[in-house]
């Protein structure tokens, strides 16, 4: 595997390559199960009240599961929670093929698969210093999250089109295939990470350490600090981006369909570039950069931007996405200690989810007394702004100084 970078590590090393093919196959289901619900969801009522209900049972556990599900990540054997998730989803597709005509059930099988994905998230994130070395995180995290949104991007298409030839309950069943091949190849891990020896389980204490762990990390309070704020600056682009294409410009669903796809490969291919170069990358300044790019590609918006500029601003905004996810995950998993990873990653993954709600109520409010084209703007100047207090303040010194310090290891 010569020449593949980073990955010519990750790739030879069996243990990940058995992890990373059942992560593609299980997210390809997941992919699957939210374009089939919806359009279960829509052929049952015909309302979007109901759509929206079931978005939001599918988000909430995010939100009000994932202290919960960190401590579990940390006290049970990870490889086993992996695959009970698998086989629980599977079980839970089989199911939907019988109850695709009633409301109540399906909501219930919704919000127990958003539980599932809040526990498999951390569960991800805590398990992989065991399966690479700590110089492969970057390039095993740039894999994950690359492979991720590549079934983002074909998964609903596939779906699609197995829906119009076969129908709902075929798909269902392709998907509860799908994560019980993942389950499949996660048994080719060996036993590891033995649950917690301890007898006793009081879950307030539990979440307390995780929480003291973030706070005596100078590095990880930095990087959600950084992380946080451009979610929250940036993270209603991509819906005033649909009102701005579809209501100023007046552009068919198909033009929109176009930028939204362009968007998806330029952050697929900065998460595979990343990783390529591993932790050869100089992770800060990789942040840092993707904080500059979106600010600056953002004040075209000033300018009324027609759909040539509009393609080109959104392959920028997703290749500054991508270039943010590789560095982020792996310089969080790098400075979570062992015991408490899973808490931490629950935490991120709240938090990331808490961000993204309060930024698309602020965009939606501002877009209303402004326009989606000048609130897209004003949060380019906001993330440059952002950025230059970076560079002139202490959140520079510590990150570049804790990223040079595990290079030197």
């Amino acid at each position: 595997m010569k020449g593949l970078g980073g990955y010519s590590w990750v790739l030879e090393n069996r243990l990940f390559y058995w992890f990373w093919l059942a992560k593609a196959i299980s997210s390809l289901g997941a992919v699957f199960f939210r374009l089939t619900i919806l359009i279960t969801i829509t052929e049952m009522t015909d309302s979007a009240m109901a759509l929206g209900l079931v978005l939001g049972v599918q988000a909430l556990p995010s939100l009000f599961m994932s202290p919960l599900a960190g401590v579990l990540v940390d006290r049970l054997n990870k490889k086993i929670v992996l695959i009970v998730l698998d086989i629980l989803r599977a079980s839970l597709m089989l199911l939907a093929i019988f109850i695709v005509n009633d409301l109540i059930p399906v909501i219930i099988i919704v919000a127990i698969m958003g539980v599932c994905t809040t526990v498999r998230q951390a569960t991800d994130m805590a398990i992989l210093p065991a399966l690479v070395e700590q110089k492969d995180y970057m390039a095993a995290t740039g894999l994950l999250r690359g492979t991720l949104q590549i079934m983002q991007l074909v998964g609903p298409g596939i779906a699609g089109i197995l829906i119009d030839i076969f129908g709902l309950q075929t798909v269902f069943g392709v998907n509860s295939l799908a994560f019980l091949f993942s389950g499949l190849f996660l048994l080719f891990l060996p036993i590891f990470l033995e649950q917690d020896s301890r007898e006793t389980f009081n879950l307030k204490k539990e979440i307390t350490e995780g929480l003291v762990a973030i706070k005596g990390s100078r590095v990880l309070i930095s990087m959600l600090a950084l992380y946080c704020a451009v979610s929250i600056f940036a993270g209603g682009t991509g819906v005033l981006m649909v009102d701005y294409i579809q209501n100023i410009l007046q552009a068919s669903p198909y033009q929109l369909g176009v930028v939204q796809s362009v968007l998806a490969l330029g952050a697929i291919l900065a998460n595979l570039v990343a990783g390529y170069f591993g932790n050869q990358a100089p992770r800060f300044h990789l942040l840092l950069g993707a904080t500059f790019g979106i600010g600056i590609v953002n004040l075209i918006f000033f300018t009324d931007p027609g759909m040539i500029i509009l393609g080109i601003w959104a392959f920028i905004i997703g290749a500054c996405d991508g270039m943010n996810e590789a560095p982020f995950y792996s310089l969080i998993i790098d400075y979570s200690p062992d015991e408490v990873r899973g808490r931490i990653m629950s935490f991120v993954n709240a938090l990331i989810r808490l961000t993204a709600i309060i930024s698309l109520g602020l965009a939606g409010i501002f877009a209303g007394w402004f326009g989606s084209a000048n609130v897209i703007g004003a949060s380019g100047i906001i993330l440059l702004l952002l950025g230059m207090v970076i560079l002139m303040g202490d959140g520079r010194k510590v990150l570049s100084r804790k990223d040079e310090q595990l290079d030197s290891r």
